[in-house]
Formats: structure tokens, C-alpha cells, sequence
């Protein structure tokens, strides 16, 4: 099922439809690509992170773009309507964890983030939410602020209560 179907947009028929989804892969594969070359402009550490992001973006959406070419033409509508309603959660998740990083920060972000996704979406026991979480935590930490020596975000919330705290 591809994001264009999945957001809504429709074309007349069935071939022209099948058209459009490979045309606006192509032009989603073609932001990425300037994506991926305006990270070349950044310092060695900072394109680490878009350079991945870009290229593993890149290849599913040439994934997709594949499997639009070779897709057979009758799909179920009850398929289409489930992928519209992921398709609807993963913006409001994307929307929600860009609120929990501008107001938590990186570090923040990702451990409210891992534990309400372990907790509540994979149902996991507790243990393992805390345990899950400080690991992808403590991997973070050691990859981006040890070994890269890259100053993450910190949040609104952290730096005030920073602020507040005596010297």
C-alpha cells in the first residue's frame, strides 16, 4: 500500500491511479536525494544522522516504488481504509514525539517515548519498558555523546529547571 494511496489522494481510474503513486514515489525519492546531498554541507559528525536517516529513507521508498510497478491491479478497500488509519496514527505519534522533543529534549523525548511504546503498543511488562528503555538510552548516550561528542537538544523543561538551580 503506498503513502499516496494511503493519504487520500485518489486519480480516476485504476492505471492512472497506479501512475500517480509511482509518480509521487519518484518525487519523494527525488527530495530525499537533495536531502542526502545537503548533508554534505554539515561538519563530519553532524551528517552522520541525516546521512542514515536519508539513505534508509531512500531505500524503502524505492522499495515501494517497485512494488507499485510490479503490484497486480485489484486491492481490497478494507486494506486501503486500515493503512489510511496507520497511516493517521504514525502523523499523530510523529507530531506528538516532535512536542516531546522541543519540550523534553532529545534524551527525554525517547524515554517517554520507549516507555509509553513498550508499555501501552507492544504491552510489555514493566520491567522490561524500564529495561528496554535504559538500554536504548544508555546506547544513545554512549554513541552520541561519548563517542561523537555531539551536544543533543536538551528541552525547554530540563534547561529551566537547569536554570533554576544554583550554581
Amino acid at each position: 500500500m503506498s503513502l499516496y494511496r494511503a493519504i487520500g489522494l485518489k486519480g480516476g481510474n485504476r492505471m492512472l491511479q497506479r501512475r500517480n503513486e509511482i509518480f509521487f514515489g519518484i518525487f519523494i525519492a527525488i527530495i530525499i536525494l537533495v536531502f542526502i546531498g545537503a548533508s554534505f554541507h554539515y561538519s563530519a559528525k553532524a551528517r552522520m544522522v541525516p546521512l542514515v536517516v536519508g539513505f534508509s529513507s531512500l531505500g524503502l521508498v524505492l522499495y515501494q516504488i517497485f512494488a507499485d510497478v510490479t503490484a497486480r491491479k485489484s486491492k481490497r478497500e478494507k486494506e486501503e481504509r486500515l493503512v489510511q488509519a496507520k497511516v493517521i496514527y504514525a502523523i499523530a505519534f510523529a507530531v506528538g514525539y516532535g512536542i516531546l522533543v522541543l519540550l523534553f529534549g532529545y534524551f527525554g523525548s525517547m524515554g517517554i517515548a520507549m516507555m509509553w511504546l513498550t508499555r501501552c503498543w507492544f504491552k510489555e511488562s514493566w520491567l522490561s519498558a524500564f529495561t528496554t528503555t535504559a538500554c536504548l538510552l544508555l546506547f544513545s548516550y554512549l554513541l552520541f555523546t561519548i563517542l561523537f561528542a555531539i551536544d543533543l537538544y536538551a528541552g525547554i523543561i530540563p534547561s529551566f529547571v537547569i536554570s533554576l538551580l544554583p550554581d
